[in-house]
């Protein structure tokens, strides 16, 4: 089956994030669930990405786009991001496992190119330099989530979400 999608809002409620004017089409047959190509907005930002269907691990879902530190700073609710300025472009991964229970994970990259800051060092950072941005985190079913971000060598953070989307506890390392 194969249907076309037009201003789909999405809520993914453990993380309280809102993908909004969802567009494209979707595919569902034999090999799975897929869309070679959807759009919608992100706190505003063009989004863009793929979905794909494997038989072992699941459904996979890609996504690019572009964020702006203070709509990030707002969501994530952390002092040291509350003093990043500019945006950044990132490619992000949402599996969703097949396997009842299984946590599905969100990765999500970026070089961190337009973002900056005057903290000192070693976090300080102008918004020409690259500094790798990692983020994994893993949505436990009925539970919450855990989130870890590594931003290059300079930072380590660690955070517990219950499923009410409030911080449960956190680590975080220079």
């Amino acid at each position: 089956a194969q249907t076309a999608l037009a201003n789909i809002d999405l809520r993914l409620e453990p993380l309280d994030l809102s993908i909004e004017s969802i567009s494209g089409n979707l595919t569902y047959d034999k090999n799975g669930l897929r869309s070679d190509g959807y759009y919608g907005l992100l706190w505003d930002k063009n989004l863009r990405g793929s979905i794909a269907s494997d038989r072992d691990t699941g459904i996979h879902i890609s996504v690019d786009s572009e964020v702006e530190m203070n709509r990030l700073a707002g969501w994530i609710n952390d002092p040291l991001v509350a003093n990043l300025r500019g945006s950044f472009f990132f490619e992000g991964d949402l599996s969703i496992p097949y396997e009842a229970g299984a946590a599905a994970q969100f990765k999500l990259r970026s070089d961190t190119l337009g973002v900056s800051t005057d903290l000192p060092l070693p976090i300080a950072k102008a918004a020409d330099l690259e500094r790798p941005f990692e983020m994994l985190v893993d949505l436990l079913p009925g539970q919450g989530a855990v989130m870890d971000i590594l931003w290059g060598d300079v930072l380590d953070l660690s955070l517990d979400i219950d499923r009410d989307s409030q911080h449960v506890s956190a680590s975080f390392g220079l």
